[in-house]
Order: structure tokens, then sequence, then C-alpha cells
């Protein structure tokens, strides 16, 4: 029996195998355009897609940085609700629940940072005299307001920073009322609302120094004392709020030097009898010293707060500069 004899009932059919044979190419334009379409997803998917698109909208800025976390929040949570309802995908709907809580996190902190931010009603008037003007924002203003030490109140005639015996830890501005500033029993300049009383030792003076002047209260005042040392350190980090405080209390050193100048100036120092700088000292002769004579009220003028009174006081026997034998040479004080 021949090979051909016996293999020769075998057929192509039999053995079920397929001769390739040379065809066209297929189409290249088949993964490029879809044959058909599936049908249109649940309407999750829609809003999800939706949300996402309005997130890529945010504008920039703290606020557009909410609108963004907060559009994104809602598009993961339709993402979300998709994986889990419709298309009952683990995966899907971990991914979407765990990323849109990290979100809605983000919105809940913007919206604390974001939150209104009052002060007290002295507070305000400090921020909206001095530090608005300046383009410091509320919170940068708040931040500095955690280094207060205190408000103070400050009966009349009481000395708030002795000669030599205070030392210079603290930044106290004048939230109403006034004081007088004296050196060796002189009055020299009166700070009033909104001015400092230790601004010239802001600068280049040490916490263990002692105060070069003394300042008693003319009338019932209330005053803003920071730490000085934690105050400088807050913003030193900060160069805006930095650069403020040395324009804000340099102005106030000019004022203060240009006070006494003047007061100077107009009459040789204070010395009895020396034209305005005679009146200005008897104006406050009843803050400091040895037992007088009754004064009847006086209105008071300091530099450039000329128009500025003073309240009348009903006993001023107790209050008389200590008498300080001092002369004149060229209009100095020698």
């Amino acid at each position: 029996m021949s090979v051909t004899d016996l293999f020769g009932s075998i057929t192509t059919e039999t053995l079920n195998v397929s001769i390739p044979t040379e065809s066209a190419p297929p189409d290249v334009g088949w993964y490029l355009i879809c044959p058909s379409y599936g049908k249109i997803n649940h309407v999750y998917f829609q809003l999800a897609n939706f949300f996402l698109f309005l997130s890529y909208l945010a504008p920039s800025g703290l606020g557009g940085l909410l609108y963004l976390r907060a559009t994104l929040a809602v598009g993961l949570f339709f993402l979300w609700l998709w994986g889990y309802v419709v298309l009952c995908s683990l995966d899907t709907f971990a991914w979407n629940f765990v990323c849109m809580w990290i979100n809605v996190g983000h919105v809940i902190y913007l919206l604390w940072t974001l939150r209104p931010i009052r002060f007290e009603k002295e507070l305000e008037q400090v921020y909206g005299a001095t530090f608005a003007p300046l383009n410091v924002n509320r919170r940068q203003f708040q931040r500095v307001l955690r280094c207060m030490r205190a408000i103070r109140s400050v009966s009349c005639r009481e000395m708030i920073i002795e000669e030599q015996a205070t030392r210079v830890d603290s930044l106290t501005l004048v939230l109403s009322g006034q004081f007088v500033v004296s050196q060796g029993g002189k009055a020299l300049h009166v700070v009033s609302r909104d001015q400092f009383l230790d601004s010239p030792e802001w600068f280049s003076v040490l916490t263990d120094d002692y105060f070069q002047v003394s300042v008693t209260s003319l009338q019932e005042s209330r005053v803003l004392v920071w730490h000085r040392d934690k105050l400088k350190l807050n913003i030193m980090e900060d160069q805006f709020l930095k650069a403020v405080f040395d324009n804000v209390l340099g102005r106030d050193v000019v004022q203060k030097l240009l006070q006494v100048d003047r007061i100077f100036s107009s009459g040789g120092g204070l010395v009895p009898g020396s034209g305005e700088a005679a009146r200005f000292l008897d104006r406050h002769s009843t803050l400091l010293g040895t037992p007088g004579t009754n004064r009847s009220p006086v209105e008071t003028r300091s530099g450039a707060r000329d128009a500025e009174r003073i309240e009348e006081y009903e006993d001023q026997t107790s209050w008389r500069l200590l008498p300080i034998d001092e002369t004149t040479k060229n209009g100095t004080r020698v």
C-alpha cells in the first residue's frame, strides 16, 4: 500500500485547517473612527464631567482656588456615585471617594481662611487709622495682635514709664487720652491718640536698657501694649510688615522730634519766661513733683496737635514740676 493510498482520503476539510492566502491590508481608519458607539453613559457620569469642566475655568487668587476645590469635590462626588451605583466598580468607587474627601478638606480650610475677621472697637480704630491706609490686610494685623500683651487702662496722672527704672521691653500705642513725656523733671512733649509712647526706643535700643524719659498720663487713658521682642521676631518673617512698622514708627519719631524742636527753638528751651516754651511749661507744670497752688483748667498745645484740649483738672495742688536750675547759652540748654 502506497503512502498516497493511505492518506489520500485526508483533506483540508477533515483536518479543519485553513491555508492562509494573500489578502488586501486592513483599512487603517478602523481604529480612528468607531464603527458604532455604545449608549450614552449615566447622568451621574455626565454631571461629574460637567463639574470637572467647570473646575478648569477657575480664576487665579485665593477665591479661585476655593472655586477650583469646590467644583472638583462635586465632580468627584458624582464620579464616586456613578462608580458605586451604575458601574459597580470597586476601584472606580474607591479612588473617587478618596479624592473627593481630599478636596472637601481643602474647601473647609479655605473657607476658614477666608472667613471675615473683625476686631474689638478699639482695635478696629487702630487698624483703620494706622494700618489699613498702608494696605495691611486684616489677616496680617491679626498676626500682629498675637504679640499683644494687654490693653491697659491708665488713671489720670499715673506714671506709666519711669526714667532709669522701666525696662524697654514693650511697644505702647495710645488708644485714648494723652500723656506727657518728661526728662529730669522737664516736660518735653505730649503724646496723643494713635501715637506711640516709646517709638524712639524701637530703633537700636535693647530690651535690657532702661528708658531715659518718664511718661505720665494727663487724663484717663487706654493703651495697647505689645511684647517688643516677640513683635520684632514675628514681623521679621514678613518683610512687608517690617517695612510698615519701620515707616509708622519712623514717622512717629519724626513728629516727636519736630514737636520738641519747636518748643525749644521757639524760646531757647523749656525755661520760664521764654515765650511759647514758657507757656508750654506752665501748662504742664501740674504733672510732676512737689505740692503747689491750685491752677485753673488749661488748654494744651503740643507740636503738631496744637488744637487738642486737655481735660479740666479739679485737684492739681499736688502736681508741680520739680524746680530744676537751667540756663541757656546761644539758644541751647547748658
